[in-house]
């Protein structure tokens, strides 16, 4: 299982060079089925800003509706417990 961050998504939607490649392939291997991946609710909200903010809203829908349909991709929920977890797992 690996955690998608929304610099795949954003790469994927807004680089046509080796950047974006990669991402779209590491995209494609869990569409596929070869690989778990998780993200989180908050990945549609940056996913969903940085691509209005780089081209256009109509694009920021499509690139967010492609994530909200992403096969084999699940959203974890953030809760307070977790960001706690994080904080810890940081080390401060």
């Amino acid at each position: 299982m690996i955690y998608m961050d929304s610099n795949v998504f954003i790469y994927a939607a807004l680089y046509p060079d080796v950047k974006g490649d990669n991402a779209r392939k590491l995209i494609g291997k869990i569409e596929n089925g070869e690989v778990i991946g998780v993200t989180s609710s908050l990945t549609f909200d940056e996913v969903f800003w940085i691509v209005k903010k780089e081209r256009n809203f109509d694009m920021a829908l499509e690139a967010g509706k492609a994530l909200l349909l992403m096969r084999n991709l699940k959203f974890l929920t953030v809760d307070n417990s977790v960001i706690w977890q994080a904080y810890n797992l940081a080390g401060v």
